[in-house]
C-alpha cells in the first residue's frame, strides 16, 4: 500500500496511519520521522524495514500560505511573513547589468565585490558603483560578474576581489568555491598582463 500524501496544510498530524505489514497505528508524529528540505515522512516504529506510511511537503506556495495564515501560530506568522517578504524581494530586486555600470578612468581597474546586509555592492577606489540583492553561495553571481565587468570595461578590467566581510556568503558550504574565484581571477590577471604588454 503506498504511502499517505499530505500538503503542509492539511490535518495530517491527527490523521491515524496504519502499517500494512504489523497493523501499528499512530500519528505521524509517533511514527519514525525524516526530514529534507523539500518533504517530511513518517515510517512504521516496528517494522525491521520501516515502511513509509505518510508523505508531507515541508514547503508551500505564497498563495497557500496566505490561504491559511489566520489559522497559524504567532511565531508561524512571523516565519512565514519573513519567508514571503524575501520572495517578494527577490522578485523585486534588480540585478545589475553592463549597461547599469558608471563610466571608470584608468586602465588598471581593481573592484571591490563587499556585502552589506542583503546586498551585494561593487567598489572602485572606495566608491560604490553598484549593488544588487545578495545570496548564500553566491559565488556564481560572482562568476557572472565578472563576465558583466569585462563587457563594461573591457580589458582595462584587471581584478574583482571579495571583502573579508562577503565571503561566508559568497562561498557557503560549497568546497570548490574559493577555488572556481581565484581560477578566475588568475585568467582576468593574466589577459590584462598580456593586453597590457602589447601596449607597450
Amino acid at each position: 500500500m503506498p504511502a499517505r500524501i499530505f500538503g503542509y496544510f492539511d490535518d495530517w498530524r491527527n490523521a491515524i496511519l496504519e502499517c500494512p505489514s504489523c497493523g501499528w497505528k499512530g500519528t505521524f508524529g509517533q511514527g519514525l520521522r525524516d526530514q529534507s528540505d523539500m518533504v517530511m515522512d513518517s515510517s512504521c516504529p516496528n517494522c525491521a524495514e520501516s515502511p513509509m506510511l505518510a508523505v508531507v511537503s515541508a514547503t508551500c506556495s505564497v498563495a497557500e500560505y496566505q490561504a491559511h495564515r489566520d489559522s497559524l501560530k504567532e511565531a508561524e506568522k512571523a516565519f512565514g511573513d519573513a519567508q514571503v517578504e524575501a520572495i517578494e524581494a527577490r522578485a523585486r530586486a534588480h540585478f545589475l547589468t553592463a549597461e547599469d555600470l558608471p563610466e571608470l578612468e584608468g586602465d588598471a581597474l581593481d573592484l571591490v565585490w563587499d556585502a552589506d546586509g542583503g546586498s551585494v555592492v561593487l567598489l572602485h577606489q572606495g566608491r560604490e558603483i553598484g549593488r544588487e540583492l545578495g545570496g548564500f553561495e553566491n559565488y556564481r553571481r560572482f562568476l557572472d560578474m565578472v563576465r558583466i565587468l569585462e563587457a563594461r570595461y573591457g580589458r582595462r578590467f584587471r581584478a574583482l576581489v571579495p571583502t573579508d566581510a562577503s565571503m561566508l556568503d559568497l562561498l557557503g558550504d560549497e568546497i570548490t568555491a574559493l577555488g572556481r574565484i581565484r581560477a578566475e581571477q588568475a585568467r582576468l590577471r593574466d589577459a590584462w598582463e598580456r593586453w597590457n604588454a602589447s601596449r607597450a
